[in-house]
């Protein structure tokens, strides 16, 4: 019996030793276990942020492409355009729309190289007599052409042409958008008589020519103004020309005269004249620029004989030649003024003979605004 109760008693000590190391290696594993876990925490810790922000995340500005501001977009170019490249006429005076063009008639001008052959006006070829030539239209940059052959009888009567087509502009006036032309006449005087006192009318009621000064007299010419029996008014001061000048301050001076002198002394004795009207100009004011123009022509119902567009052709190539001679600036503005026949356009004439309409004024103003602009750029 004790032998027994000793066997007893040495298991529950063996079973007790063996409960303590299980308890033990349970220990042991969880602190290992809680050693890792505070090893990977603090190789990877979490950042927890202090304030949550409920705007988007900021994105780095990115550079935008600069790109060219977007023009307005343009409006088409208006076309000039014929019927036929060929044409052919049978009897004269026997006439062709052959314009179809966008571009109005008052805007165009009108060419024929041979205009014995065929007329070309506002739009309509006209034949005259036996033979081929080739009639254009211009605008702007823009050029269209036409072969035309007149297949007429030679021995025919010269055709009648309607007066509409005679009488009617050769060439459109200039275009010039530019305003700051202008500008070239804001030292600048316009000497002349009756013919430019209307342009200077025009100026007044438009304000066509900017900072321009007008000095004109009805009847004022060469040899009245040298012999001192006509003088120009400023500022209530009866004045020579070249006192007027003076007066003005001015560095350029337009002049314009004929009118009044060819019919009295001819071409050569009114160029006698220039000179010396010109001489005491300069001899006042010698710092001037010397701009002389060409007379415009006479409405054909004003010509008579000795005193017709022959003339004032044959005077204005004078004057020319003059003013290559004398280093003076010559500013032709005649050509924009004739009609079919070499006489004033109808439209332009306000009593058929030298003075013109408002609506010729403004071709003038038009025409003189080219020439500076060419000035200006060093033409």
């Amino acid at each position: 019996m004790p032998k027994r109760r000793m066997l007893l008693n040495l298991a529950v000590c063996l079973l007790a030793v063996l409960l303590c190391g299980c308890e033990t290696g349970t220990e042991q594993a969880q602190q290992i276990a809680e050693t890792t876990q505070t090893q990977t925490v603090e190789t990877a810790p979490m950042e927890v942020p202090t304030e949550i922000s409920t705007e988007p995340p900021t994105q780095a500005p990115t550079e935008m492409p600069t790109e060219p501001p977007t023009e307005a977009p343009s409006e088409p170019e208006l076309k000039l355009e014929l019927t036929d490249a060929e044409l052919v006429l049978t009897e004269k005076g026997q006439t062709f729309q052959l314009y179809c063009g966008e571009v109005e008639f008052e805007k165009v001008s009108w060419f024929s190289d041979d205009e014995e052959i065929a007329l070309f006006s506002q739009g309509v070829v006209v034949a005259i007599n036996q033979g081929t030539t080739t009639v254009h239209a211009t605008y702007g940059t823009q050029k269209v052409s036409c072969q035309v052959t007149c297949d007429v009888d030679p021995e025919a009567r010269k055709p009648w042409i309607s007066g509409d087509l005679l009488h009617a502009p050769r060439l459109a006036p200039p275009v010039v958008e530019n305003e700051d032309v202008l500008d070239f006449f804001a030292d600048a005087a316009f000497v002349g008589d009756s013919v430019s006192y209307v342009l200077q009318q025009w100026h007044y009621k438009t304000g066509a020519m900017g900072d321009a000064t007008f000095l004109t007299r009805s009847s004022l010419g060469l040899q009245n103004s040298i012999d001192g029996r006509l003088k120009l008014f400023y500022q209530g001061k009866e004045l020579t020309p070249e006192d007027a000048v003076a007066a003005v301050g001015v560095n350029k001076v337009f002049l314009m005269f004929g009118f009044n002198d060819l019919g009295l002394f001819g071409i050569e004795g009114t160029l006698e004249r220039w000179e010396i009207f010109v001489d005491r100009i300069l001899e006042k004011n010698p710092h001037v620029t010397i701009y002389i123009q060409s007379c415009t022509p006479i409405h054909h119902a004003g010509e008579y004989a000795g005193y017709d567009n022959t003339l004032f052709d044959e005077y204005n190539l004078a004057l020319e030649a003059f003013c290559q001679e004398k280093g003076y600036h010559y500013v032709n503005i005649a050509p924009y003024f004739k009609d079919f026949t070499n006489a004033m356009a109808t439209k332009y004439s306000s009593d058929q003979f030298v003075h013109m309409t408002y609506e010729g004024t403004a071709v003038w103003v038009e025409v003189l605004k080219a020439y500076a602009a060419e000035q200006m750029n060093g033409a």
